[in-house]
């Protein structure tokens, strides 16, 4: 089971909400949206995702965690 913590990549309110709509592919998290045969309807899984989104602190990708440089100043 990952830490959701330190996963490492960044994350969103998309991801989250298509992690736990499609599951992971080749382990053992499955697809819980109704569609896909798991319990949740979409209004859950949209409640989901906001909570992850919200509580589980998104890892800045590369580009994004390189510093921004200096803007020269206004004369």
């Amino acid at each position: 089971v990952p830490d959701l913590h330190n996963l490492g990549h960044s994350t969103d309110h998309i991801y989250w909400r298509v992690w736990i709509t499609e599951g992971k592919p080749g382990t053992l998290m499955p697809a819980f949206a109704k569609a896909g045969g798991g319990p949740l309807t979409d209004e859950q899984i949209r409640s989901l995702a906001d909570y992850l989104a919200e509580h589980i602190p998104s890892r800045p990708t590369a580009a994004s965690a390189a510093p921004s440089a200096k803007l020269p100043a206004v004369q």
